[in-house]
């Protein structure tokens, strides 16, 4: 993504189990999931593929400016 673009946060609702329960309680996580709309809300697909991950300070801090 170059600096031209803005970013875009998107809140998600889980299906049946928490992404907590998912994916456990460390943030942020890089994963993998189609993104549907229904009924005015954004929800995934039900599949996710987390990718195992360290986001150092700088990147955190980053996420959470944009965000």
């Amino acid at each position: 993504m170059d600096d031209a673009t803005p970013s875009r946060a998107y809140g998600v609702l889980a299906l049946t189990d928490t992404f907590e329960e998912l994916l456990g309680p460390v943030l942020p996580i890089r994963l993998e999931a189609v993104l549907l709309p229904f009924k005015r809300q954004i929800i995934y697909d039900g599949f996710v593929v987390p990718y195992r991950i360290y986001f150092g300070r700088g990147v955190r801090e980053e996420l959470n400016e944009d965000y």
